[in-house]
């Protein structure tokens, strides 16, 4: 009889970056309809300072308090409800930051700390927001991801040890797989472990077609990430367009086949608890 974890698994991310609560009512409920799990990574907050004003990419113009939802913002409280009723289903709440724009280290605990308290969970994964300086503009980059001060301990921005602390795994350094390489779709490729804490890569979600080619063995996974809420690519843009009910059924139908041809789809806590 084969083991749960004997199939290859698809993990699916959702960063909430633009995400409205009304969006977010309606992509939950239609995962949860289908009953597929997925790791949402939330902010504590948005805030309204922008750190580099003349930049038309700055984080602060990228996501903003009237169109992404928070656990303190005014739809708060109901926005905990839904967290809460995710975690009953089994699905997973990661951390994306206490906020949008760059967070001090006493900010980013302070995030942790809220959130936790606030749905009664210890969150477990950790996802960081905004690109890095390799391929991204300064102002497109939060101080304390780990390509920036986060790694720096003489830094007000140094957190890599509240990360190893706070949390078991984490998406850090913009990390995504080279879909061209059959071997970067194995276990030990995807998730590499080190003293302190396992950090993991990603793929974009539009370019899972692309990689179930390469998911064939039992120990073969991906973790894919998309947004609920960003509505830059067309309708129809298979797992990245979530602006219409159409759309969301579809990207629920294409999943829910998956796991009927053997795929195992679940969360990333939930997958790495397994192992």
């Amino acid at each position: 009889k084969k083991k749960m974890t004997d199939s290859p698994t698809i993990i699916l991310v959702n960063d909430c970056d633009h995400m409205s609560m009304d969006r977010a009512k309606s992509v939950f409920s239609c995962f949860n309809n289908y009953n597929i799990p997925f790791t949402n990574a939330i902010f504590n907050e948005l805030e309204t300072y922008d750190e580099y004003p003349k930049k038309q990419k700055s984080l602060a113009k990228h996501c903003r308090p009237i169109e992404t939802c928070s656990i303190v913002d005014k739809d708060g409280e109901e926005y905990i409800d839904l967290l809460k009723r995710q975690i009953y289903l089994g699905n997973e709440i990661a951390y994306h930051g206490n906020s949008q724009i760059s967070n001090s280290r006493n900010d980013f605990l302070k995030g942790i700390e809220n959130i936790n308290n606030s749905l009664g969970i210890k969150m477990a994964t950790y996802i960081e927001h905004g690109g890095n300086p390799k391929s991204h503009p300064v102002e497109g980059c939060k101080k304390e991801t780990l390509a920036m001060l986060g790694s720096k301990e003489d830094s007000d921005y140094y957190v890599f040890d509240l990360i190893s602390e706070n949390f078991k795994q984490a998406w850090c350094y913009f990390d995504l797989i080279d879909l061209n390489k059959q071997d970067d779709f194995n276990k030990n490729y995807i998730f590499k472990k080190n003293e302190k804490i396992t950090l993991f890569k990603r793929a974009r979600a539009f370019d899972i077609p692309r990689v179930l080619k390469f998911l064939n063995k039992e120990d073969d996974v991906c973790v894919f990430y998309t947004h609920f809420g960003y509505d830059g690519y067309p309708n129809g843009t298979l797992m990245e367009s979530w602006s219409n009910q159409r759309d969301v059924e579809k990207n629920c139908i294409f999943l829910k086949k998956l796991q009927e041809k053997g795929f195992r789809i679940t969360t990333i806590e939930q997958y790495l608890k397994e192992r």
